[in-house]
């Protein structure tokens, strides 16, 4: 069957179906990915890396030293020639993994905290409550602390 055009060409009605099931199937693959690509964001933005506080400070450093992108490279190149070439304040980069450092420094990073911050935010925490039980919690903290001669700033130092 033959279809007129408005410029009187013969056109095939099939070519138009065609054309116009690319143009449908195009715009569902272009939202498809679009939403996968929203859908890949939100789930980076949530998996934030935690490092010690040595990673952490390394990271910075080394960020400061030679850019987000030429870190990234060296840390590959060391990784895959299983160098520890990191020295000094930037050692402790030696114990993140190439993917790690990815994360940690295009989707961010939080820094874990050590045995004695946490000792430090349970008893501040215990020590604002003034009840019977924060009380109990903090003489058990100070006699353990006293007991094993451990001293914490701001906590019995």
């Amino acid at each position: 069957m033959q279809v007129k055009s408005y410029k009187n060409k013969n056109v095939d009605p099939s070519i138009y179906i065609v054309d116009k099931y690319k143009q449908v199937l195009e715009e569902l693959n272009f939202r498809i990915e679009k939403k996968n690509n929203e859908r890949a964001t939100e789930a980076t933005k949530s998996k934030k890396l935690t490092v010690t506080k040595l990673e952490s400070q390394a990271i910075e450093t080394a960020s400061k030293l030679f850019g987000k992108e030429l870190l990234l490279l060296e840390h590959i190149q060391n990784q895959l020639n299983k160098d520890d070439c990191w020295l000094d304040d930037l050692s402790p980069l030696n114990n993140i993994s190439i993917e790690q450092l990815a994360i940690a420094l295009y989707v961010g990073y939080e820094v874990e905290l050590t045995r004695e911050e946490i000792l430090l935010e349970a008893y501040k925490e215990n020590l604002k409550l003034h009840t019977p039980e924060s009380d109990g919690v903090l003489a058990g903290m100070l006699f353990t602390l006293h007991e094993l001669g451990i001293e914490i700033e701001g906590i019995n130092k």
